[in-house]
């Protein structure tokens, strides 16, 4: 428990949404069961932050523990990834403040530009100026611990039992999610190195896959070969491991990198 804690990521926008008014609009039904709404603001400079908000969600997705049962912003982080992810979101938080600075440089232009493609629908109460809407764009964040409250067990201690027992099944679960998917995570990594085996191994050997009953027979048979002799058979497996480890790791194509090796490995002859 001591080598997790959790991230409370929390970015704000200028919303760019408003219901309109029964008046104006008109529609076949009950308007008690219809909402219309219109877009008070379509522009490149907002779309590149909505981007950029996305992005670094992703990001920390990638970075956090995996698990889904906290709420959307809340990430469970190894101790030891917190300072990747500090710099993470120092790097955000710098293109965040260019990204809005630029809004603010083109607002005035924008905002005429959605009064011509609103015509009736526009309204210029929905505009506030620049200086109220720059405060709309903000970025925080915090790291937290998922303990129990001490001054609950000042009020009363069957209380504080209580919310003890409720963050312990609450951990205990969050912790059995996170397990879950690393073990998905370790699977999918083995699943793509013995993929790249075969393929690595049978471009080696310049000779394509077998298939026998039980699907696919990786070609490393093929060099334990009789036919293959040991001096052969170890450059081989060399060459093979390390083609695999690499095109796993940053995934370039195994064709060349397995010729450069085969090349080198014949001239070392």
């Amino acid at each position: 428990m001591n080598e997790i804690v959790l991230l409370n990521l929390r970015i704000s926008m200028w919303g760019v949404s408003r219901v309109l008014p029964d008046h104006e609009y008109e529609v076949d039904a009950d308007k008690k069961m219809v909402r219309a709404t219109k877009k008070i603001l379509e522009c490149p400079e907002y779309e590149f932050l909505l981007q950029l908000k996305r992005s670094i969600h992703r990001r920390l997705r990638t970075l956090a523990l995996p698990g889904k049962i906290l709420r959307a912003g809340v990430y469970s982080v190894s101790v030891a990834m917190v300072q990747t992810i500090e710099a993470t979101l120092e790097d955000f938080l710098a293109r965040w403040g260019v990204g809005v600075m630029g809004l603010g440089e083109v607002w005035d232009l924008r905002v005429r530009e959605v009064e011509d493609r609103l015509r009736a629908l526009y309204d210029e109460e929905d505009y506030p100026s620049w200086e109220r809407v720059r405060n709309c764009f903000d970025v925080r964040w915090n790291y937290f611990s998922m303990n129990t409250p001490q001054v609950l067990q000042a009020i009363s201690s069957k209380l504080f039992v209580r919310e003890q027992a409720k963050a312990t099944v609450q951990w205990n679960e969050m912790l059995d999610e996170i397990r879950d998917g690393l073990r998905l995570t370790f699977k999918e990594l083995v699943d793509a190195l013995m993929d790249c085996a075969r393929t690595v191994t049978s471009l080696y050997l310049g000779r394509g896959p077998r298939q026998s009953g039980d699907g696919y027979t990786t070609n490393f048979n093929h060099i334990r070969s009789a036919r293959v002799d040991r001096k052969r058979r170890g450059r081989a497996c060399r060459c093979v491991s390390r083609a695999v480890v690499e095109t796993a790791c940053d995934g370039q194509g195994a064709t060349a990198r397995v010729s450069r090796y085969k090349g080198a490995a014949l001239a070392r002859r």
